[in-house]
């Protein structure tokens, strides 16, 4: 038997001894029979003495200094039932145990965020709106002697505001509904309704202006001249502002207006008291406007 030989065997008693000494059961590699094979299926096949690599059984060459059975067990022998373990992924996770995109999946990235950044946005919008719709159905009474007021069982502060005056030159705020019952009527040019009031509104107005102010706001109207021409043509002679732009939507909801034409009554002392959604009748305007100027409920 030659060194090759005596290698071998004693290298393979060595690692039955090491098989046996271990609970569980070991796959073994077997070379396929063939009518060259003197050797009985299941059994290891070497090619003693035979120039080329080395067998496989005897595994990856042992370095000096360590042990070449555990060496050539552990590349050779695997545990049945046991899977390898799986490769670890070099890609670098963040710091929220994230993996960065590829290059080719940036683009999608950023759609995903900016998608997401908009759904947020228009459900903080959407609750406001609701929160301000809440807070004034809470507050608000319904009459039965006036079928489109509503009148707040508490009233609010009427909001702050620092509006352009309408064709001309000048600003009008909030201090203008301080001191005296007050009247503000909020239109818009391309609303049927608010066309149809207008005269009548400001025909009362002008017979009632000695017991109480009257303000016109023209909210998020797409055309500023349309609003004026409609003003001029109703010949509305007290103030009218322009709340322009989407922030003037805000105001109005602050006001408690959530359609146009509305008419929102305010106390001496700057208290929202109630409103009537939609065309305001002439005997109703002004036996509301009565009421107000008298200190009375607005609905008796």
């Amino acid at each position: 038997m030659d060194v090759l030989d005596r290698g071998v065997g004693s290298d393979h008693r060595r690692a039955d001894a090491a098989r046996a000494d271990v609970n569980g059961q070991y796959a073994h590699r077997s070379l396929p029979p063939d009518a060259s094979s003197p050797l009985p299926q299941g059994r290891q096949r070497h090619n003693k003495g035979l120039p080329g690599p080395v067998p496989e059984c005897l595994g990856e060459p042992t370095a000096p200094g360590t042990d070449g059975l555990s060496n050539r067990i552990r590349h050779y022998h695997a545990p049945m039932g046991s899977p390898a373990p799986p490769e670890a992924d070099a890609t670098p996770v963040g710091a929220d145990g994230a993996r960065p995109a590829t290059p080719a999946g940036h683009g999608a990235g950023r759609r995903r965020r900016r998608a997401t950044a908009a759904g947020l946005a228009t459900s903080v919008l959407l609750a406001a709106g609701f929160v301000a719709y809440a807070v004034s159905v809470s507050r608000s009474v319904p009459s039965s002697k006036y079928a489109n007021l509503v009148v707040y069982s508490s009233p609010a502060q009427a909001p702050r505001f620092d509006l352009a005056l309408l064709g001309r030159p000048g600003r009008v705020t909030s201090a203008v509904l301080h001191g005296g019952p007050a009247v503000v009527n909020w239109f818009q040019s391309t609303c049927v309704a608010c066309q149809a009031e207008l005269g009548t509104f400001a025909a009362v107005a002008d017979a009632e202006r000695a017991k109480v102010r009257f303000l016109g706001i023209d909210v998020n109207d797409p055309s500023a001249s349309a609003a004026l021409a409609m003003v001029r043509r109703a010949r509305a002679e007290y103030p009218v502002a322009q709340a322009p732009g989407v922030a003037s939507i805000d105001l109005a909801t602050r006001f408690g207006v959530g359609d146009l034409p509305a008419t929102v009554f305010v106390s001496p002392s700057g208290r929202i008291l109630g409103e009537v959604l939609g065309k305001v009748p002439r005997s109703e305007l002004f036996d509301l406007l009565g009421n107000l100027a008298a200190g009375r409920p607005l609905n008796s």
